[in-house]
């Protein structure tokens, strides 16, 4: 255990930088989130609303086919990893992941906003309880992700520029396939506990709390 403290710390001083910016663009997605939920006009958060309760009435109507599930929530997580993998493959795709990035805070800040005020009073308690959870594993996994693709793009960034072509990651390069695994055990744990858990731990604050 002490080891993989040492490591992670380690990991985190070597690449300081890179995980500083990658933070700034999710820790901004989610504050601009945040922003656009609370600046809905009336009638779409009515609109909204509306929506949202009809599917939760339905869910808690009818028993959750949780193959289909499990499709929806690893295409949705799959659409934020694939563009990140395919963008640091290209001399310009640190700005593309960034982006992206942006686009994954903009989402965790909207829901979870949207949440906190769909009920008063206790709507942070079904924020935390529908948004929380995954996202606990998500994020860690996703910044890391980020990290190592932006440095790959501004490895072949700067060899597009300089025209040099023994630039390289030692540490992707040479540990692809651990990193590669890594991500995928990591990435499927959120995609099981939001699957087969939070539906579950919706649930159950939707009737404590709601019923």
């Amino acid at each position: 255990m002490n080891r993989i403290i040492i490591k992670v710390i380690e990991e985190l001083r070597q690449k300081k930088n890179y995980y500083i910016v990658v933070s700034l663009f999710l820790i901004v997605g989610i504050l601009a989130g945040t922003y656009a939920s609370q600046s809905m006009s009336s009638s779409d958060k009515e609109d909204l609303t509306n929506y949202f309760m009809n599917f939760i009435n339905q869910s808690n109507s009818v028993n959750l086919d949780y193959k289909v599930l499990l499709q929806n929530i690893s295409i949705k997580n799959l659409l934020f990893i694939i563009p990140i993998v395919i963008a640091s493959f290209t001399f310009c795709g640190s700005p593309i992941i960034l982006i992206i990035d942006f686009i994954k805070g903009f989402s965790i800040g909207y829901t979870f906003s949207f949440m906190s005020t769909l009920f008063s009073g206790n709507g942070r308690i079904l924020a935390l309880a529908s948004v929380v959870p995954q996202n606990l594993i998500y994020v860690p996994c996703l910044i890391s992700l980020s990290v190592l693709a932006v440095m790959i793009a501004n490895a072949r960034f700067k060899i597009r520029i300089n025209k040099i072509s023994n630039i390289r990651i030692p540490e992707f390069s040479d540990n692809i396939l651990k990193y590669f695994f890594l991500f995928i055990c990591i990435f499927s744990t959120g995609i099981i506990l939001e699957t087969f858990i939070s539906p579950s731990l919706i649930k159950v604050v939707l009737t404590r709390f709601y019923s």
